[in-house]
């Protein structure tokens, strides 16, 4: 739970100089082909989504995750 409070604090995402450390670790559940996969692949889409919106409006979803966690 450190971690995912870590991430939502940091508003962890990939960018042109990094890739984030949620992405990476999505995208290794995925290729391992792992049980886990067919959820990750759905989590790898909503972020994806987050990620590609207007910074405001994803930040506004970060305060949301913020508060939660």
């Amino acid at each position: 739970m450190t971690e995912v409070v870590y991430w939502v604090l940091s508003q962890d995402q990939p960018s042109e100089t990094r890739s984030g450390v949620v992405a990476p670790l999505i995208r290794a559940i995925i290729d391992s082909d792992d049980e886990r996969s067919p959820s990750a692949r759905k989590v790898q889409t909503w972020l994806k989504g987050i990620w590609a919106m207007d910074p405001r409006t994803s930040s506004g979803i970060y305060g949301t995750a913020r508060t939660a966690v």
